[in-house]
């Protein structure tokens, strides 16, 4: 036709494709095909008249290069026999860009279906399982990290030197064992610890002349003293992380998590209770195993308390609540998606302190902190999709955690804590609108 043709506006995607900047054609090429209309509010691309086209295109015949007129197929075109030296040239430039488009159009259908962000953390990411590399590395270590706090306890805290020690002989001794399990290793992987022991410590004074965070550091001074001439080479190590305000669960987590990222630059975050005792090589193991994919956000372990509903046979995907959630008492997680989000300020009960209290016989938002994983787990999965946010629960046997204490006010706390977890994290996921799933898996 010799009626200019208007195309729709453009997507930012097809912008960023059908930019001069990303295209091998120049300016003065692509300005002799199509102008872009200097009165067009729609910055709409508009194609000049069919003789114009004619005229600049250079695989038109012209004064200057007659042909006969002849049918050609599309391979004498690919061969170029009958093509000028310029119009092979362009015939050249042409193959680059369709090449080019081909190259990129896996990963725009994944960018239309799961959204910019997953699009980014595909191309930019590398699954270290498919091609034989360790995830976990010195330069990209496993942080394990645990927090210590008084809570509601009237007194210093009798075992904390025991407790300190005990999760240093885990760090350095079970979780070392188990990362030489799950991943290869060769003369060519570079010396140092793959393991990184870090304790969140509440700041706040809370007890007449005791100084936990001061405690915390010189007992952990005491431990790398005592293993400075370990036979393994491996220091221990046990960073201190002061968290103040310590709130009530989410800013020593987040604080962990920071401290992981930006100072260790760790590729995994494996929480685990104080209160975890007694957890096997094995059980660490299987663990790290189910999370190298990252594909996986989160593997927790069965516990007390858990609602587990894997068969012996084959895994089962059971909807996302505070009793089939993965629990940071024990759970590993990709440190890199955690990262994306962090844990939620809903689940330091931030939402109970802001809202008024209801007039219409509603119940009051209270004790609806904790249970971080549940929101946090839902959140990924909503921004990144189900299939590249997995969360899982797996079932291992060598674990004991111990839920008794000597406070009354403490084991008051954790008891209540314990009852509460199912309502607490359903009210944090209508609140927020979010649903999740969670893969059971038996041992």
């Amino acid at each position: 036709s010799a009626q200019p043709t208007s195309f729709r506006k453009k997507s930012r995607r097809e912008v960023l494709l059908l930019s001069f900047d990303h295209l091998l054609i120049s300016d003065d090429v692509w300005r002799s095909i199509c102008k872009i209309s200097p009165t067009s509010s729609s910055s709409a691309i508009t194609l000049p008249a069919a003789s114009t086209i004619r005229k600049n295109n250079p695989f038109s015949q012209s004064q200057h290069h007659q042909h006969p007129q002849s049918s050609h197929s599309w391979l004498d075109w690919l061969l170029g026999s009958h093509l000028t030296r310029n119009q092979r040239l362009w015939r050249g430039m042409l193959i680059v860009q369709v090449v080019y488009l081909v190259y990129l159009l896996p990963y725009l259908i994944s960018s239309s279906a799961e959204g910019d962000i997953l699009n980014m953390e595909n191309v930019l990411s590398v699954d270290a399982t498919k091609r034989g590399a360790a995830v976990i590395t010195p330069e990209h270590p496993l942080v394990v990290a645990t927090r210590l706090h008084l809570g509601k306890a009237t007194n210093p805290p009798a075992d904390l030197e025991e407790k300190m020690i005990q999760f240093a002989d885990f760090c350095y001794k079970v979780c070392a064992q188990a990362i030489q399990q799950v991943q290869p290793t060769d003369n060519d992987t570079p010396s140092g610890p793959l393991v990184v022991a870090t304790v969140a410590v509440d700041a706040t004074p809370k007890l007449d002349s005791y100084d936990l965070l001061q405690a915390v550091r010189q007992i952990s001074d005491q431990i790398a003293a005592q293993h400075q001439d370990d036979t393994t080479g491996v220091l221990w190590n046990v960073q201190v992380v002061p968290v103040q305000p310590w709130g009530r669960f989410v800013p020593a987590l987040n604080a962990l998590v920071m401290h992981a990222a930006t100072s260790l630059h760790a590729s995994r975050i494996m929480f685990v209770s104080a209160e975890t005792t007694t957890v096997g090589v094995d059980a660490i193991a299987r663990l790290l195993k189910e999370c190298m994919s990252e594909h996986v956000a989160v593997v927790g372990a069965r516990l007390t308390g858990h609602d587990h509903s894997a068969t012996s046979t084959r895994p089962q995907t059971v909807a996302l609540n505070g009793r089939t959630t993965p629990w940071n008492t024990l759970a590993v997680w990709n440190l890199p998606k955690l990262a994306l989000t962090g844990f939620q300020l809903i689940s330091d009960g931030l939402a109970s302190d802001l809202t008024p209290p209801p007039v219409d016989g509603t119940p009051p938002l209270i004790n609806m902190g904790g249970v971080e994983e549940t929101v946090t787990i839902a959140l990924l999965q909503k921004l990144l999709g189900p299939t590249h946010a997995v969360a899982k629960l797996l079932a291992v046997s060598d674990v004991t955690w111990n839920e008794k204490f000597d406070d009354p006010k403490r084991q008051e706390w954790h008891d209540q804590k314990m009852a509460s977890k199912l309502s607490r994290a359903q009210r944090q996921m209508d609140l927020l609108g979010l649903t999740g799933k969670v893969q059971h898996l038996a041992e």
